[in-house]
C-alpha cells in the first residue's frame, strides 16, 4: 500500500521563487533547509520518485518523534495573556526563557507572541502568532491558503499588510514519543 502524499510548493531561492518543476533545470546541486515540519522529507521523496532514485526503507526503519494537531484562528482582537492559562499543578509556568521551564512566553513589541505549556518528549500545547511567523520568515503560501479558505466561504481576503484585520493565531497540540508509547501504545 502506498501512503505517499505530496503538496507541490514554490521554493524560495534568495529573492527568487521557483516551482519544483524547474528546480533541476536551473540548479545542479540543491540544498534543502527548513524548520521541523517544513516538508523536507516529503519534498525529497517526491523528487526521488520523479527521478527514479531514492532509498527504500522498511516499517521499522522509520521513527516518529512526535505527532500533533493545529488550528489557525483569525482573531484580530485577541490578546495573548499568559496569566489566563489554567495549568496542572505539576506543570510550572514561567514568563521568561530558560530550557528547564515547562511554560515559555515570548514577547515582542509590548505584546506576547507565544505561550508554550509542557515539554517534549511528553506533551505540549502552544499558542503563537502565526501571522508574525509568516511575515518574518517570508512564507507567502500561508496567505494564499488562508485566502482560498476565506474565498470558499464567501469572505473577503486578508490583507497581509494590515495586522489589525489579519491577525492569525495558531494553536498546536503535540504528543511526543513518550506519550505515543505510554498512552497510545504506538512505537516506532
Amino acid at each position: 500500500m502506498n501512503h505517499f502524499f505530496h503538496i507541490p510548493r514554490t521554493l524560495l531561492v534568495g529573492d527568487k521563487s521557483i516551482s519544483e518543476e524547474v528546480l533541476f533545470a536551473d540548479f545542479k546541486v540543491v540544498v534543502v533547509l527548513a524548520e521541523p515540519g517544513g516538508g523536507k522529507t516529503s519534498l525529497l521523496e517526491h523528487i526521488a520518485r520523479q527521478k527514479g532514485v531514492g532509498v527504500r526503507y522498511g516499517p521499522r526503519q522509520v521513527s516518529i518523534g512526535r505527532t500533533g494537531f493545529c488550528v489557525d484562528i483569525l482573531a484580530p482582537e485577541f490578546e495573548l495573556t499568559p496569566e489566563n492559562f489554567v495549568i496542572h499543578s505539576h506543570t510550572n509556568r514561567a514568563d521568561h526563557l530558560t530550557p528547564e521551564d515547562h511554560t515559555r512566553s515570548n514577547g515582542k513589541s509590548w505584546r506576547f507572541t507565544s505561550v508554550t505549556v509542557g515539554k517534549m518528549p511528553g506533551r505540549q500545547v502552544t499558542i503563537y502568532d502565526k501571522r508574525l511567523e509568516v511575515t518574518d520568515k517570508r512564507k507567502p503560501i500561508w496567505w494564499e491558503l488562508w485566502n482560498a479558505n476565506l474565498n470558499s466561504e464567501g469572505l473577503p481576503p486578508l490583507d497581509p499588510k494590515d495586522r489589525s484585520e489579519s491577525q492569525i493565531w495558531r494553536v498546536e497540540v503535540r504528543a511526543g514519543k513518550r506519550i505515543m508509547k505510554d498512552r497510545w501504545g504506538i512505537t516506532t
